[in-house]
């Protein structure tokens, strides 16, 4: 069975010789002319992220701009395990967590709080905690409501599993409870839910498919395959830009022999232009590459641990305009670690 610390893989890196989240050189640190994106119609000028500091993870907001970082939430008694938010202006939610482990065969985590930050980053509440389970993530749904799954060990009888769903609203209210029973014996241990990521594009003009170690576009007018790169892992989160002039994915394997090696070879990032048909950059090597896209920028982490960070990648003008420089741990959903 996979640890529970990868399991929240949802909501994700670049081998550069940084021990944390360092600067990179003046002249690397200026910021390009950016290509406006015209079909996003608000410009976002920060994003969150995950950072640990002296010994307690919390909720840090970096500024795009002034390439400032503040403080949103930070508990000197607490720990944040798991952040999810969207790259626009509504709520975001993060979860700490007291323990987690494992016992016998089974992973276990004991009391996760769930917390909601407002729109404007200015107020942080408490709004649901669950005392206990095996397994636990969260994710959007198609409603864009919040939806927490996770397993429990029935407390009757220990051969029945008890799997959660929870769904809040973007105020925090929970608004559905959905319970679902698997017995051991004859279903197997339940799987928490995946994450939906689509493997074709908004308008449904491409997809992509993977076929054993190859990745291929695929374009709604034709049934043809056209060869987009091979990769060493299986494919773990997938993106286009929304003129639908790029390709995002990553890939990822944690139980790869090198994880525990010096140089751990655990995840690729790939950006794909579907204009020119060409890989324009990607990455290899340790952490699990989360990503999102923010406008022309391609945002990511990389790493495990202290050797973790965060970059912003100018796409259109396929360069690292900054580091994130954060003297610890960091990484956009969470603090990725082998």
């Amino acid at each position: 069975m996979k640890s529970f610390t990868f399991l929240l893989l949802f909501a994700s890196f670049l081998l550069l010789p940084f021990n944390s989240c360092d600067k990179l050189s003046e002249e690397e640190n200026e910021v390009p002319e950016i290509v406006p994106d015209t079909t996003v119609s608000e410009k976002i000028n920060h994003f969150l992220f995950v950072g640990k500091w002296y010994g307690k993870a919390g909720v840090y907001k970096f500024d795009l701009r002034t390439k400032e970082q503040e403080t949103v939430w930070w508990h000197p008694r607490e720990n944040v395990y798991m952040l999810i938010y969207k790259t626009k202006p509504e709520p975001a939610f993060f979860f700490t967590i007291r323990k987690t482990g494992s016992k016998g065969n089974f992973p276990f985590f004991e009391r996760v709080k769930i917390y909601r930050i407002s729109e404007d980053l200015s107020n942080t509440e408490f709004i649901y905690e669950i005392e206990g389970g095996v397994q636990i993530t969260a994710r959007w749904n198609n409603d864009e409501n919040l939806e927490v799954v996770f397993t429990e060990i029935d407390n009757t009888d220990p051969t029945y599993i008890n799997r959660h769903i929870k769904t809040f609203d973007g105020y925090g209210k929970l608004i559905n409870d959905e319970l679902e029973v698997f017995n051991l014996v004859t279903d197997g241990f339940p799987e928490l839910l995946p994450e939906r990521d689509p493997t074709v594009s908004p308008s449904g003009k491409y997809g992509i498919s993977a076929i054993g170690d190859s990745v291929f576009l695929k374009m709604a007018e034709s049934d043809s395959l056209k060869f987009i790169a091979g990769i060493n892992h299986d494919l773990n989160k997938i993106r286009f830009s929304d003129d639908e002039k790029f390709l995002f994915f990553s890939t990822l394997d944690l139980e790869n022999e090198s994880v525990k090696t010096r140089k751990p070879e655990t995840s690729e990032l790939f950006v794909y232009s579907i204009l020119k048909d060409s890989v324009v950059v990607n990455w290899k090597g340790s952490g699990v590459k989360n990503f999102f896209i923010l406008d022309s920028l391609l945002i990511f982490d990389d790493g495990f641990s202290r050797y973790s960070s965060i970059s912003v990648f100018n796409y259109f003008n396929q360069k690292i305009i900054n580091e994130v420089d954060f003297k610890g741990e960091c990484g956009l959903f969470y603090v990725p670690k082998n």
